[in-house]
């Protein structure tokens, strides 16, 4: 135990800051008004959300409510993009596919569901990125996955896009996707780590 907190109290000291995970950007539960759905046919297959990173660190995770019409097969998951004119690129960010959530474990309702990147990617501060919801399921109009939305909006960091088969986007200026982001790392089995400065 001393050897421990010797070992944490030079690593405060010399050698900067402790990692933790701490939320940045978001548009709570509490908005939610309705939803979008993906993967319902040519024209509403994907749905993004822009933010504005609000520090330099690596993302830890991504928390969306999602909710589901029917019963959606396969997976679903989140990319961090790069920004094109407000809306998403093409370019999925290095390490920023997110692990998948079998859309079999989705219950009932709009709940939120955490999205970890198996290696958190790194994001800048105040560059602009987009979460696009992702999923291989059958495409179909009775059963797909939803991302729940606020219709008035008020997020300023960026805005929700809706996304074709083709990626051809469509701004939806006054909507918001629920959202947060999680920066940074935990402590892991009882290990400490830190960051020069």
């Amino acid at each position: 135990m001393i050897k421990r907190l010797l070992i944490l109290l030079i690593a405060l000291t010399f050698c900067g800051k402790v990692f933790a995970q701490t939320k940045d950007q978001s548009w709570g539960a509490e908005h939610r008004n309705d939803g979008w759905i993906i993967r319902y046919n040519s024209t509403y297959f994907f749905q993004s959300q822009g933010f504005t990173a609000g520090v330099t660190d690596v993302l830890a995770y991504v928390v969306i409510m999602i909710g589901f019409d029917g019963t959606p097969n396969g997976d679903v998951w989140v990319e961090i993009r790069t920004d094109n004119g407000g809306e998403p690129s093409g370019s999925v960010i290095t390490n920023g596919t997110s692990d998948k959530i079998a859309c079999s474990t989705l219950t009932s309702g709009y709940v939120m569901r955490t999205f970890p990147f198996s290696t958190p990617p790194d994001l800048t501060s105040t560059t602009v990125y987009h979460i696009v919801f992702v999923g291989d399921s059958t495409v179909s109009e009775s059963a797909s996955p939803k991302w729940g939305i606020d219709l008035s909006g008020g997020y300023t960091g960026g805005i929700l896009n809706l996304g074709t088969d083709a990626s051809v986007w469509t701004a939806m200026t006054a909507q918001d996707c629920i959202f947060e982001t999680w920066m940074g790392v935990a402590a892991v089995g009882g290990l400490v780590f830190v960051t020069e400065e």
